[in-house]
């Protein structure tokens, strides 16, 4: 049961999402669970908890993924696993097993092919006496619904659990020029950045191409930039990433593309 869409991205995200879809007449049923299936008629009948019965075509069930991790010798050779199943494994991929290194899924990380890949490079340079080690704290995560949805780093609601000084600063799609000339103006940029320390902490993005331009915000916040230096890199014009730019500055009520009650003096 869940009380809105992509429970763990940006709640901002998540509401334009569920107006989008919308928008697009899908019906979405939140809260609910599905008690029943049966194939009656050429039909699927959907029986939610909600009392209601719904009658489809076809059905999609995704109940998430379970660790293929028995029956492969862990044990004989002594690999430790943890209660669901997963390999455990320590910063440098090293299990404790002399030797015997584990990447990906199996793990019980990140699920994501991007993240395996990273974890592959860190276990192959350690089998070479290397001493690599994994940094999950800047992992881009792509959403590919329509509009697209990517962010990085910090959302909102964990800057609020973690009693964080921050701000934050959006910008709008319909605000930008390439957004008109490719006829997809739905969606926003939002950053979320350290009142104190001006650094970058969090990138979320709804829209056109916002999983190719999330890796923008990836490296601003990987190297330690502000929102003001982030806010400084000349952006090509007309074009989608813009929007980023446009965000950083609204960060600072800086935006000059964003509608004003009150002057703001730029410095």
């Amino acid at each position: 049961r869940r009380s809105r869409v992509l429970m763990r991205e940006d709640e901002e995200i998540s509401a334009l999402l569920e107006r989008e879809m919308k928008k697009r007449k899908i019906k979405l049923i939140k809260e609910a669970t599905v008690e029943n299936l049966d194939v009656l008629g050429g039909g699927v009948h959907s029986l939610i908890s909600t009392g209601e019965e719904i009658i489809s075509d076809t059905t999609l069930v995704a109940t998430g993924r379970a660790y293929n991790s028995e029956g492969i010798g862990l044990e004989k050779v002594g690999i430790e696993t943890g209660s669901r199943g997963e390999i455990l494994v320590d910063s440098r991929m090293a299990t404790n097993v002399d030797g015997v290194y584990a990447i990906g899924d199996v793990t019980g990380g990140m699920l994501l092919a991007n993240v395996a890949s990273s974890e592959a490079g860190v276990a192959a340079l350690n089998m070479m006496g290397g001493n690599a080690g994994m940094d999950y704290t800047v992992v881009p995560r792509a959403i590919f619904t329509t509009p697209e949805i990517a962010s990085v780093g910090v959302r909102e609601y964990e800057a609020k659990k973690a009693d964080l000084d921050y701000a934050t600063g959006h910008f709008q799609y319909r605000a930008l020029g390439k957004a008109h000339a490719i006829g997809e103006i739905s969606g926003i940029f939002k950053v979320v950045a350290d009142s104190k320390t001006d650094r970058l902490l969090g990138v979320h993005i709804m829209g056109p191409h916002a999983t190719d331009i999330i890796h923008e915000a990836a490296l601003a916040i990987r190297l330690g930039l502000t929102v003001s230096e982030a806010a400084k890199t000349i952006h090509a014009h007309p074009t989608l990433s813009e929007g980023f730019l446009e965000a950083a500055e609204d960060a600072h009520n800086r935006a000059v593309h964003i509608p004003r009650k009150k002057a703001v003096v730029m410095a």
